[in-house]
């Protein structure tokens, strides 16, 4: 009688240790936000529905921007008069102040200081 007591007991041992062995924890991963945030430029465009107004920039063909006087790039413009915004026209840019210098046709148009936080959509308007 003790000696199947044992048995018994040894086995739901052993079970209950398999058991207890094969269940895993739930893992879990935790993702920073990147250090980045965007802007994008509205101003004016030449469209149909704007007649040519010469008190008006028109950016059709793109401004220059330049950051913190090391990165330069060409840059579409957003139409400040449709509230839909591309994507596309959306810049990516580090975290933090920064110093902006938008010119147009070689002219510089804009100098702004601005900052950006992570994940943050800047928008920058030109005159």
């Amino acid at each position: 009688m003790i000696k199947r007591q044992l048995v018994c007991f040894t086995s739901l041992f052993f079970i209950l240790v398999l058991f207890l062995n094969g269940c895993t924890s739930t893992k879990s991963a935790a993702y920073g936000l990147e250090d980045e945030g965007y802007i994008q430029f509205m101003g004016n465009l030449n469209n149909e529905l704007t007649l040519f107004d010469t008190s008006k920039n028109y950016y059709n063909d793109g401004i220059t921007v330049c950051i913190d006087n090391k990165q330069t790039f060409k840059a579409e413009v957003n139409d400040i008069a449709k509230k839909k915004i591309k994507n596309t026209k959306t810049y990516a840019v580090p975290s933090g102040h920064h110093t902006l210098q938008i010119s147009h046709n070689g002219k510089e148009i804009l100098v702004k200081e601005i900052f950006v936080a992570d994940q943050d959509i800047r928008i920058v308007e030109l005159p």
